[in-house]
This record gives C-alpha cells, sequence and structure tokens, in this order.
C-alpha cells in the first residue's frame, strides 16, 4: 500500500470522517461563553489524528508508523478530554 492509497486504510478513512464530523456536528454544540477557546482546541485535536496516522503511514521504518500511531491516540484522548471538560 503507497502513501497515496490512504483513501484504503480504514483507519485513516475513519480518523477523517471524525474530523470532519466535528467541523460539521460537534462545534455548534459548545457553550458560548468558551466557544472561541474550545473550538481551536477541538479542530487542532481532530485534524492531527488522520494527520499523524497518514505520516506514520508514509514513512519507512515500522517503528516509526507504530509512533505516529501512539501520537495520533494522544491526540484522540486530548479531544475527548477537552470535549468532557465543559460537562464537568
Amino acid at each position: 500500500m503507497t502513501v497515496m492509497n490512504l483513501d484504503k486504510l480504514e483507519v485513516w478513512v475513519r480518523a477523517k470522517d471524525f474530523a470532519l464530523a466535528v467541523y460539521k456536528d460537534v462545534i455548534h454544540h459548545l457553550p458560548p461563553d468558551e466557544k472561541w477557546n474550545l473550538t481551536q482546541q477541538l479542530k487542532r485535536a481532530a485534524q492531527s489524528i488522520p494527520a499523524n496516522i497518514a505520516e506514520g503511514h508514509g514513512r519507512y521504518h515500522f517503528l516509526d508508523n507504530v509512533r505516529f500511531c501512539y501520537i495520533a491516540r494522544g491526540h484522540w484522548l486530548k479531544f475527548k478530554a477537552t470535549w468532557l471538560l465543559p460537562m464537568i
């Protein structure tokens, strides 16, 4: 599988769909008083997930790919924590 075939990599497709859903659906549900700051953080975290998967997929060494998958997982957890924080 080449880098050009990211659309055939299921984890990347799901991460991309998640990022698009954040832009289309999630951002509109934020509290108005914190909308600017949370919007920026959530967008950056959501964009970073498929970006890191793609970057890792493009690396030659397997361990580089694994490292970028760990980074993508970290961005998912950052998104989750940022999303849940205002609800506490």
